[in-house]
This record gives C-alpha cells, structure tokens and sequence, in this order.
C-alpha cells in the first residue's frame, strides 16, 4: 500500500468518525431538550402514571448516548494520535507540515497553499515529496503502515 491510500483511508476513517460523533451529539441535544418539557408537575393536578417512565427512560438514553460519545472521542483520539505518529516520520518539517496540513487537518491542496502561503502546485510538489519520503524509510526498514496496525482504523 502506498502511503498517500494509506493516509487517505485513516483520513477518511477519522472524518467518517467525526460525523458519527456529530450525529450523537445532536441526538442527545435533542433528547435533552425534550426532556427538559417533561417536568413532573407538583401543584397537586391529577397526572400521567407514565410521566416517570417517559423521565427515566430519556435519562437512561441520554447516558448511553454519552458513553458512547465517550468512547468514540476516545477511538477518535488513538486514530489522530496514530496518524500524527505515522506523519511524524517525514523528516522535512515543511514536508511534514505540508503532510499534517492534508491529511490530519483534512484541508484540501488549495487550502494547504493557501495557509502555507505556497502555490497549489507547490503543494503537490511537497505532499508527493513526503510520500516518498515515508516509503523510502519503510522500504529501507522493511515496513510498511500497516505493520502492527490495521488499515481500516482503530477495532476497539
């Protein structure tokens, strides 16, 4: 596997991460704020026998949404810290720049360029550059990313 598929694959998984956890956090704004409409009322009104049931099963919702928010901030943060350890290995810091600049911020060439106030066809010039560079070092190792690692992203 070349490194820039390598790359995109993590990139890819983390961003489809990101969205998940997104997701989550909107599903549990709006759990939260429904459930905020739910108040049990205490001026001695006849009430619904199922207003408790309806409080306590929102509840139990929200904290599994939270723990699993939890756990994907916490998946979400092995699979940044294992592809900034991965980019970490170029050994030109403004190839590595560059690298980090595309593949964990996730900015397109154009916006690379642009924050690294370099041309559009410079950028390429340098993410190519660090590819090389990182498949030198693994073939001169013997390696390669996948190497006590799985491509699709963190199991866990």
């Amino acid at each position: 596997m070349k490194a820039k598929d390598y790359l995109r694959a993590q990139r890819s998984q983390i961003r489809a991460l990101e969205i998940k956890i997104e997701a989550k956090l909107e599903r549990e704004c709006r759990l939260r704020s429904r459930l905020s409409k739910v108040t049990p009322i205490t001026d001695g009104m006849p009430r619904s026998k199922g207003m408790g049931d309806v409080m306590a099963q929102g509840v139990a919702e929200l904290e599994e949404i939270g723990r699993e928010i939890d756990g994907d901030l916490q998946r979400l943060a092995r699979m940044r810290r294992r592809l900034d350890d991965f980019l970490s290995a170029i050994p030109d810091e403004f190839q590595r720049t560059a690298a980090q600049l595309k593949y964990s911020d996730g900015l397109t060439y154009e916006a690379l360029a642009e924050r690294m106030d370099i041309s559009v066809r410079w950028a390429y010039v340098l993410i190519d550059r660090a590819m090389k560079a990182l498949e030198a070092q693994w073939n001169q190792a013997g390696l390669g990313p996948d190497d006590g690692e799985s491509a699709r992203g963190d199991a866990s």
